[in-house]
This record gives structure tokens, C-alpha cells and sequence, in this order.
């Protein structure tokens, strides 16, 4: 059984369109319509084949007709997908759950590492402003030695030469 519902409308908003009749393969009227300007329709095919659809402009303007033909089908008892359909959809799906398990456990350790590293990294930070301070203050202590030292060698030597003199 084919289900065909089809749309006939006319484009040109003041002129009516009639549909006239739609005949099976055997000549049997399906559907007749009269005096329309945009409408739906649907009905069940008796059987395959090509069926006719008769559109009539009863004014002599042009009119364009847009018509869509859906297709589908009716399912019936012997139609009804049973569980041993559904085994290797009920398989690819075990295996698609797994995948994404999978995914998902590399994701958490991709995040612990993450934070690991991260926590490695602070403390480095850290440890690297600390040696830094101290070695600036030792750098700074060292040259205020330097300096005491030079003060007291020129002090020395002054008095060394006052002496002399």
C-alpha cells in the first residue's frame, strides 16, 4: 500500500484552481476536488502504478500549480520490526557505548594530568620567584660588602699615605 498526499496551489493569488479528479491505474476516481486556490489532500493508493491527477483553470489567465507528491508506506502486521532486527543495532550500539566509555576515562585522565602538570608547574613558579629573590638579596648583600670593604681598603690606604706624608 503507497500513501500519496499531494499539495496543489495556485502561485498567482486571485485565480481559483479546480482539481478535477485523480484516477487510480484501473480508471477508478480516488479524489475529486472542486474549486480551490491552495489545498492538501491525501488518500490511499489501491495499488501500485501511476495514477493521474487533472487540474482545470477555468479562467483563461495563466496559473502556476506547485504540486508536491509524498510517497509512504502504510505498515501492516507482517511490517513490524521484532527483536532479532534489532541484534546488530543492539550490538553496533554495545560497541559505540564502550568507545565513548573509552573516550570518556582518556578525557578524565587527560584532565588529572592536566591538573597535575598545572600543579607542577605553580610550584615550580613559585620556587623559581623564591631562588630569584634570594639570590638578588645575595647579590645585593654581596655588592654592599664589596662596597664596605672598598670603603674601609680606601680608608686604610688614606690613612697609610697621611702617615707617610
Amino acid at each position: 500500500m503507497v500513501l500519496y498526499s499531494g499539495l496543489a496551489r495556485s502561485l498567482l493569488e486571485n485565480y481559483d484552481l479546480e482539481i478535477q479528479r485523480v484516477t487510480s491505474p484501473g480508471g477508478n476516481l480516488v479524489h475529486s476536488l472542486k474549486r480551490t486556490s491552495g489545498g492538501k489532500f491525501e488518500f490511499e493508493a489501491p495499488r501500485s502504478g501511476i495514477d493521474n491527477f487533472c487540474f482545470r483553470n477555468p479562467l483563461a489567465s495563466p496559473v502556476t500549480v506547485a504540486f508536491y507528491l509524498h510517497f509512504g508506506h502504510i505498515p501492516d502486521e507482517n511490517d513490524v520490526a521484532r527483536n532479532e532486527h534489532f541484534n546488530s543495532i543492539r550490538g553496533k550500539i554495545a560497541e559505540l557505548r564502550e568507545s565513548l566509555e573509552s573516550v570518556i576515562a582518556e578525557q578524565k585522565y587527560l584532565k588529572a594530568c592536566d591538573a597535575r602538570h598545572l600543579y607542577t608547574s605553580e610550584s615550580t613558579r613559585k620556587r623559581v620567584i623564591l631562588y630569584s629573590l634570594v639570590k638578588y638579596f645575595f647579590l645585593a648583600a654581596s655588592s654592599v660588602l664589596q662596597l664596605c670593604t672598598f670603603a674601609v681598603c680606601s680608608a686604610r690606604q688614606l690613612l697609610t699615605t697621611e702617615s707617610n706624608l
